[in-house]
């Protein structure tokens, strides 16, 4: 790849994400809210109105019970796990074909332990409405050209930026 088309798609990737941070700003700014409100206590008063309430020797009590409810819903979540299952829609769809792709789809949820991934997005949902996972494929071994795909998680939700979508789950973006 040449230099230049190299700089026109860093280029364009740089683009791409600036305006996704910026149309994403107000969300990402309340997701972080949210979760810091989730796991710090300091974050359950505002910072004068503490220190005002310390200063006349007032308490500034927190009683956090929303880890409670996150657990709640995560673990009915585990105990009812979704499923992916392939079904021929119409009279051109090959229903040998379907059955193929959804023992193939059991064997990389299967190989990439995908639950763990899968528990980890949807915990991020719950707790401040991102949550990610990726697909991505790597090769079976050093001395084979044979790829196998696998579903990774994604720690940090944050991180992933979509572009313009107007679905819920962003399955309309283009980057």
């Amino acid at each position: 790849m040449t230099p230049e088309r190299e700089s026109k798609i860093l280029k364009e990737a740089q683009d791409r994400l600036k305006k996704a941070m910026d149309e994403d700003s107000e969300n990402r700014s309340n997701a972080l809210s949210d979760l810091k409100f989730l796991v710090d206590e300091n974050e359950h008063w505002p910072a004068n109105i503490k220190t005002e309430r310390l200063a006349e020797g007032r308490p500034c009590l927190v009683i956090n019970k929303l880890p409670v409810f996150v657990d709640q819903v995560v673990g009915d979540q585990r105990m009812n796990r979704p499923s992916i299952k392939v079904v021929p829609v119409d009279s051109e769809s090959d229903p040998e074909l379907a059955r193929i792709l959804s023992g193939w789809i059991k064997h990389v949820l299967a190989i990439s332990k995908a639950d763990i991934a899968i528990d980890n997005g949807f915990e991020h949902a719950v707790s401040c409405g991102y949550g990610a996972l990726r697909v991505l494929t790597d090769y079976v071994d050093d001395n084979s050209f044979d790829q196998e795909a696998f579903v990774k998680p994604i720690t940090n939700a944050l991180a992933v930026y979509w572009g313009k979508h107007e679905e819920y789950d962003c399955s309309d973006a283009m980057y």
